[in-house]
């Protein structure tokens, strides 16, 4: 692969006049121990990042965590 790696999303949203909707996107890495990197065969270990998740998947989670200016 030449150069770093990427990543897109795309969604297509419908707003009727004067509606608004949030969208929050998480991206990021866990680290498991060399132990707990598998729940199986070929199946990673998921439940770190799912915790993770858990913590920020409502914006009145987030918005604590956000620097506005």
């Amino acid at each position: 692969m030449d150069g770093p790696p990427s990543l897109s999303h795309y969604i297509e949203v419908e707003l009727k006049p004067g509606e608004s909707k949030d969208f929050i996107f998480v991206l990021g890495y866990v680290e498991n121990k060399e132990d707990e990197k598998w729940e199986s065969k070929n199946v990673i270990n998921k439940k770190k990042a799912k915790e993770t998740i858990a913590k920020f998947n409502t914006m009145l989670k987030l918005k604590p965590h956000l620097q506005i200016s």
